[in-house]
C-alpha cells in the first residue's frame, strides 16, 4: 500500500485517498462529467503528468483517466504521486467503475482500461509485444463519449496513442499533444502530431486550462437553428477554402459543416462566423486545419465485421467467368488511410488463392485527403490498428516492423493510391466492385444522387456497391440489394444510365497558376485528368504528365487532376520567331523609297 500524501491539508477536499483499494464512488455525489479526458504517457511521462495535474483546477466538471505503460510485475505508485499534486480525488482502478466529474482514474499494472458507456472496465493485458494500451482506451473512449471525448498524448517512446487520436477526432472529440520540444521523450507526441489529427500542441502545464476554456465557452454557432445570415457567411467560408486548398465543400450537409466550424471557432476564441471569415482568409494554417476537420480521414481494418463478413460471402461472384487474362477491378472511393482498401484486398486474395487459375486483382484507392492516402500508400500501421485482425491473416498479409505492422509487398502491389474527387473527377470504368463507406452521409441529397449515379455508370452490369451502415443506394432502380440487411447492392443489369454531369464548380485559380485551358492551344473539352485516369487503369504503374521541358505544375492545379504531379502539356507558341519576322517587315518598310 502506498504511503499517504505528504501534505494531507492540501487535499482537504479530496474525498478518498490514492490507494489500491475500491474505486472512488462513496461519499461523492454522482455527477456525469462534461468531458472525459484520456491521458496517455510512457517513458518520461510521470514528470509531464505531475505538471499536468498541478494545473487541473477543482470543480472543472471533467473526468481524467491516466493510461501509462507500467511494469506488470511491480506495484504502481502513480496514483499516490499524482494525488500529491492535485486536490482532485485520484484512484487506481481495480474493477468496473462509473466515471464521475472531478475525479482522476489511473490504470493498474498488468491490465488495460476500456470505456463502456459511462463506466471504465478493467481488462487483462494482452501478450502482444507491441502492446498499445493508450490506443485501446482512446478508441473505446471515442465510441462511448463521441464529441465529449478528449485524447491527450504526453511524453513517451513509440507511437502508442496515434491511432486512438484519429478515432477521437473522427467522433468529433478534441485531440491534444504535448509540445515535443518539452517532452523528455517525444516519440508518442510526435507520432500523434504526424497523423494530422491533433487539434492543439501545448506544454503539459497549459493543457488543462485550455481544455476548460473550450468546454466552458458558449456555443458560438446554433447548429440546429442557425441565424438568417449563416448561409451568406458559409458562402464566404467555402470561397476561402476553394481559394486556399482547391476543395469545394458547398455540397456537404450544413449540420456537418456547422459542427466542424463550431470546433474551429472555439479553438480560435471567435464567437461568430462574421469574425471568423477574415481569420480564415488571412491564415493558411487555419485553412488547413478547417479542411482537415471537414475531411476527417479515418478508417479501420475490417470495420463493422458483420458487413465485411457479408461482403466476403458475395466476393466469389466477382470471379465468376474470369480467367488469368482477366482482372477483378475494384475502386475504394474515400479510402482515408487505406485500411478499408487493404481489408478488401485481403478478402479478394483469400478467395483467389482457392482458384486454380485466378484472374488478376486490380484495385484503385482514392481520396481527396492527400495526407490520409499517403499513410495508406506507406502501409505501416501501429499494433493497435491491426488488433482486430485474425492472427492467421496478420501473419500472412503483414510484416512486423519496429513501428508496427506493414502490409506485405504482394498485397501492396495490388492497390494503387491516387487523389480523386468523386464529385468532380471522371470515374474509373469497367469495375466489379466499388466500396464507398461513410462518405455519402456527409453530402447533401443532390450530391448523394450524383455520386450514386457515377458509381452505377462505373460498374459493370451485376457489379457490387458496398456502402456504410447509414447509407443507401437510393430509390432510382439502379441497384438491388445483394446482402439482406447489409448495405451491399448489385447494379441492375437491365438499367442503363449515362455518366451524370460532374460538378462544374471549379476552384478559383491559385496565385501564379494560369486558368485551365488558357493560352495553351488545347481543346476546352479535353481533360488531362481523364487521360491520367485512363493511364492508371490500363497500365497501373504510377505516372505523371509533364510538358516538353519536363516541367510540372503545382498539384491539382486544374480540374480533373488525380495524382500528385499531374500537369497539363503546354504547347509553346513561337513568339520569338514571330517577333523576328515582324522586325524584318518593319525594316523593309522603312527602307522603301
Amino acid at each position: 500500500m502506498p504511503p499517504p500524501p505528504r501534505d494531507p491539508g492540501k487535499r482537504a477536499r479530496a474525498r478518498v485517498s490514492a490507494t489500491q483499494g475500491e474505486p472512488v464512488t462513496a461519499q461523492a455525489t454522482a455527477r456525469a462529467p462534461r468531458a472525459v479526458v484520456g491521458i496517455g504517457a510512457s517513458a518520461g511521462g510521470l514528470k509531464a503528468l505531475q505538471a499536468f495535474f498541478e494545473a487541473v483546477p477543482p470543480g472543472s466538471g471533467m473526468a481524467w483517466v491516466v493510461i501509462m505503460h507500467l511494469d506488470p510485475e511491480r506495484e504502481s505508485r502513480v496514483a499516490a504521486i499524482l494525488q500529491d499534486r492535485t486536490p482532485v480525488p485520484v484512484t487506481q482502478v481495480t474493477g468496473p467503475t462509473r466515471v464521475e466529474a472531478d475525479h482522476v482514474y489511473v490504470i493498474p499494472p498488468g491490465h488495460d482500461l476500456a470505456m463502456l458507456g459511462a463506466a471504465i472496465r478493467v481488462l487483462p493485458r494482452g501478450d502482444d509485444p507491441q502492446h498499445a494500451p493508450v490506443d485501446l482506451f482512446f478508441r473505446t473512449l471515442a465510441e462511448a463519449h463521441g464529441a465529449n471525448a478528449v485524447g491527450v498524448v504526453l511524453s513517451g517512446t513509440g507511437s502508442d496513442g496515434a491511432s486512438g487520436i484519429r478515432h477521437i477526432k473522427e467522433h468529433g472529440g478534441i485531440t491534444v499533444a504535448q509540445s515535443p520540444g518539452e517532452a523528455d521523450h517525444d516519440g508518442m507526441p510526435a507520432a500523434a502530431i504526424a497523423t494530422g489529427q491533433v487539434d492543439l500542441v501545448l506544454p503539459s502545464a497549459r493543457i488543462p486550462a485550455e481544455l476548460l476554456r473550450l468546454r466552458l465557452m458558449p456555443s458560438p454557432l446554433h447548429v440546429d437553428a442557425p441565424p438568417a445570415d449563416t448561409e451568406a457567411q458559409l458562402a464566404r467560408v467555402f470561397a476561402a477554402l476553394r481559394g486556399s486548398s482547391g476543395q469545394d465543400f458547398r455540397l456537404y450537409k450544413r449540420p456537418t459543416v456547422l459542427r466542424r466550424l463550431e470546433r474551429r471557432l472555439r479553438f480560435n476564441g471567435v464567437r461568430t462566423l462574421e469574425e471568423y471569415v477574415p481569420l480564415l482568409q488571412a491564415s493558411a494554417t487555419e485553412s488547413r486545419a478547417l479542411v482537415r476537420d471537414l475531411l476527417i480521414s479515418v478508417s479501420g481494418f475490417f470495420r463493422d465485421p458483420e458487413a465485411f463478413g457479408a461482403l466476403g460471402e458475395v466476393i466469389p461472384t466477382l470471379f465468376e467467368g474470369k480467367g488469368p487474362a482477366d482482372a477483378v477491378r475494384v475502386w475504394v472511393a474515400g479510402c482515408a488511410t487505406g485500411e478499408e482498401a487493404y481489408s478488401i484486398a485481403i478478402l479478394l486474395s483469400e478467395h483467389a488463392s482457392t482458384l486454380d487459375d485466378p484472374p488478376q486483382i486490380q484495385m484503385f484507392a482514392t481520396d481527396i485527403d492527400e495526407q490520409g492516402y499517403a499513410w495508406g500508400r506507406d502501409a505501416l500501421y501501429p499494433a493497435s490498428a491491426v488488433a482486430d485482425i485474425a492472427p492467421e491473416r496478420l501473419s500472412r498479409f503483414f510484416v512486423q516492423e519496429a513501428g508496427g505492422y506493414r502490409v506485405g509487398k504482394p498485397l501492396r502491389e495490388e492497390v494503387l493510391f491516387a487523389v480523386h474527387n468523386v464529385l468532380r473527377d471522371p470515374p474509373f470504368a469497367r469495375l466489379d466492385l466499388i466500396s464507398c463507406r461513410n462518405l455519402l452521409i456527409y453530402l447533401q441529397p443532390e450530391a448523394q444522387e450524383q455520386v450514386v449515379g457515377t458509381f452505377h455508370y462505373a460498374l459493370r452490369p451485376g457489379g457490387l456497391l458496398f456502402l456504410g451502415a447509414s447509407e443507401s443506394a437510393g430509390e432510382g432502380g439502379l441497384f438491388v440489394s445483394a446482402a439482406g440487411r447489409q448495405r451491399i447492392y448489385r447494379r441492375d443489369a437491365t438499367s442503363h444510365r449515362a455518366l451524370p454531369r460532374l460538378s462544374a464548380a471549379d476552384p478559383p485559380p491559385r496565385p501564379g497558376v494560369p486558368p485551365a485551358g488558357a493560352g495553351d492551344g488545347r481543346s476546352q473539352g479535353f481533360s488531362y485528368g481523364a487521360l491520367h485516369l485512363r493511364m492508371l487503369e490500363d497500365y497501373a504503374p504510377p505516372s505523371l504528365i509533364v510538358d516538353e521541358s519536363s516541367q510540372r505544375r503545382p498539384r491539382n492545379a486544374e480540374n480533373g487532376s488525380v495524382s500528385k504531379g499531374v500537369t497539363r502539356a503546354r504547347t509553346r507558341r513561337p513568339w520569338g520567331r514571330r517577333s523576328a519576322r515582324r522586325r524584318r517587315r518593319r525594316r523593309r518598310r522603312s527602307s522603301d523609297p
